[in-house]
């Protein structure tokens, strides 16, 4: 769940605000842009960039696949519907 972003280490302040957003908000984070995460975070859109890249990410269209795919399988196995993922993943 989420492994390639949970378990990278050395991140600036911005990233880590990155990984919270993503780890609290997995679906708005699989459908929103970049432009719309770095508003929401704040930072620049580049820093999102960065980010996605840091976690193994070609792109930031592969982030949110890996991000949908993730949630997929989640909502698939919860009852509730709602996925959240905490914030204790490191």
């Amino acid at each position: 769940m989420l492994e390639k972003i949970a378990t990278i280490r050395n991140l600036s302040d911005s990233d880590e605000a990155l990984r919270s957003f993503v780890f609290k908000y997995p679906e708005k984070a699989s459908t929103c842009s970049a432009r719309a995460m770095a508003a929401a975070i704040p930072c620049s859109p580049s820093t999102v960039t960065r980010f996605v890249k840091k976690c193994g990410f070609h792109a930031y269209h592969d982030f949110q696949l890996y991000i949908k795919n993730e949630v997929s399988e989640i909502m698939e196995s919860s009852m509730t519907g709602h996925v959240f993922f905490g914030t204790d993943f490191c």
